[in-house]
Formats: structure tokens, C-alpha cells, sequence
């Protein structure tokens, strides 16, 4: 099993089980693009990406662990274990990422 990912990754990971949305500012580009095909829900921006985050963990009391990761020169892929109050809990998600000049460009997140 493998948990390194690049830094930008790291940190978007780390948010999802904190309330401190502001560290996103500093690993998303301000056009980023997230993807939950859960809702078929495309979030773009920043702002919406850091709400998308807070309002995903308040209504679903989420914990996300970090189960595996693998990056290539084009994306990286991390798949979690991520338990709260959702049907199918805890459920497996692979998040993909699209890193570019240092802040993720898009990600999709797909269960498993």
C-alpha cells in the first residue's frame, strides 16, 4: 500500500476530515473543477469546492482514511475508506486528480 502523494493531493486529503476549508486556498486553482457523480453534481471554483467539502461532511458526518495512492506524470488516484451517515457505509472512493503548476485542476470522485 502506498499513501505518498504530491503535496497539493495531500492537503485537499487532510481537509476532508477538518473543518479548516481555508488550507484548500493553497491546492486548488481558482478555476478548479470537482466532479461527484453521487448528485451528477460538477462544483467549479474554489468557493464552491470549499462548500461542496463543509456541507458533505456536516450532512454526512464524514471520516475519510487514505487507503492507497499512485500517481503518474498525468494524474493521481487515491482511494479511501470513507464511513458516515450514508447508505453503504463505510463505502470505498477513488479520487482522481488533475495537478498542474503546483494546485489540483479537477477532481473526480467515483466510488469504488
Amino acid at each position: 500500500m502506498n499513501t505518498s502523494m504530491p503535496k497539493p493531493v495531500e492537503i485537499f486529503m487532510e481537509t476532508m476530515n477538518s473543518a479548516d476549508t481555508e488550507k484548500l486556498d493553497s491546492c486548488l486553482a481558482s478555476t478548479a473543477v470537482l466532479f461527484d457523480p453521487a448528485e451528477n453534481n460538477e462544483i467549479s471554483g474554489i468557493n464552491a469546492i470549499k462548500a461542496f467539502v463543509t456541507d458533505s461532511k456536516e450532512k454526512f458526518d464524514l471520516c475519510t482514511t487514505v487507503i492507497d495512492a499512485t500517481s503518474t506524470a498525468e494524474s493521481t488516484n487515491v482511494i479511501t475508506l470513507t464511513k458516515g451517515n450514508f447508505p453503504g457505509s463505510p463505502q470505498k472512493f477513488s479520487y482522481e486528480f488533475i495537478v498542474e503548476h503546483g494546485l489540483i485542476q479537477n477532481i473526480n470522485i467515483l466510488p469504488v
